[in-house]
């Protein structure tokens, strides 16, 4: 999960759904007769450097809460796709269908093994998909009940390319890190933030574990992909953690996992929306999570950006380090909604 100042080199792959209950509209993809919403994907990508890369989408399910409903298709209409081509604003639409009543809590995308990548030099490369037509890339939803006919609700995802197409020996080997960007419900927006970094703090009382001095609570919800779970938990792990933040500014854990330690002084990386902006004294400082992170002469900004773009509602991506009781901002990339 190691984050560059280079903004992602493979790019970006973004998975637009859009839940709209309450529609006057019917669909023979889902056989749900009391379905009131609907359920749209779509693709879209960033630039990168492969020329190509090919994969297969052959099954959208929509995961509802609880083991008693089954997952709900949303489309099993295969589609092949080169991921580089979903730029500039271009989409793919890969699902619309019916959406019944109910909770809902996970996504998962069904791909074929038939995928491969088109290197610069015009040599293609076999792309192995491990698990993808067994269980699929499973995406945790910020939970979201459909059940009344003026519901909205809106998610968008991002694919990391990079993280996900690893070259190997004669081969590229997928392994997908999909995450979820920005939720909405009913013209409100759930907003989820990542924090990585080194952790301490673990009160399993009260069921909160800290981040570069965030405390971040988790449940029963919570997924641990820790190797004895909770029992493998030390002070000064390396950590990621996927929240949701709620209205009250308390953040709220949907996925906890070992990560890589990061370098070039980023002791931290921290992705959510910025809460305020000071430039009232020497050194601009904004505020990430509740954490006062200082631009210095040092900061390393995106290509394109300035220290003017900084503002309130702004989503970034933020490698922070420590330095005599400051917070010192190493790189910040600005990601898209």
């Amino acid at each position: 999960m190691t984050h560059h100042l280079i903004k992602r080199a493979l790019g970006v792959l973004s998975v637009a759904l859009l839940v709209l209950v309450g529609c006057d509209t019917t669909a023979s993809s889902v056989p749900y007769p009391e379905a009131n919403g609907r359920l749209q994907v779509h693709l879209t990508d960033a630039p990168a450097e492969l020329a190509k890369a090919v994969v297969t989408i052959e099954r959208v399910t929509l995961v509802p809460s609880g083991a008693a409903r089954e997952p709900v298709v949303l489309s099993d209409a295969a589609q092949t796709v080169d991921l580089l081509t979903l730029q500039d604003g271009r989409t793919l639409q890969l699902a619309d269908a019916p959406v019944p009543p109910g909770t809902y809590e996970q996504l998962r995308l069904i791909v074929g093994t038939e995928g491969y990548v088109e290197k610069a030099n015009g040599a293609r490369v076999d792309l192995k998909v491990p698990s993808g037509p067994q269980t699929g890339i499973k995406i945790l939803l910020p939970s979201f009940t459909v059940d009344a006919g003026s519901d909205v609700g809106s998610v968008t995802l991002d694919f990391n390319v990079e993280q996900s197409f690893i070259e190997t020996p004669g081969r590229f080997l997928l392994k997908p890190t999909v995450r979820v960007q920005s939720f909405t419900f009913n013209a409100e927006p759930v907003t989820t933030v990542q924090l990585d970094g080194i952790s301490h703090g673990l009160d399993t009382e009260a069921r909160i574990v800290e981040v570069g001095g965030v405390p971040v609570h988790y449940n029963e919800s919570t997924v641990f992909v820790l190797e004895n779970g909770l029992d493998s938990y030390y002070d000064g792990i390396d950590l990621g953690i996927d929240a949701v933040l709620r209205d009250d500014g308390t953040l709220v854990a949907r996925k906890v996992e070992n990560i890589e330690p990061y370098d070039r002084g980023a002791v931290y990386v921290f992705e959510a929306p910025i809460a305020s902006v000071d430039t009232s004294a020497e050194r601009v400082t904004f505020d990430l999570l509740g954490v006062p992170l200082m631009v210095v002469e040092e900061t390393e900004f995106e290509a394109g950006y300035a220290v003017d773009d900084l503002a309130p509602g702004v989503r970034v991506n933020v490698g922070w380090g420590e330095l005599r009781n400051d917070n010192l901002a190493r790189y910040v990339q600005f990601e898209e909604e």
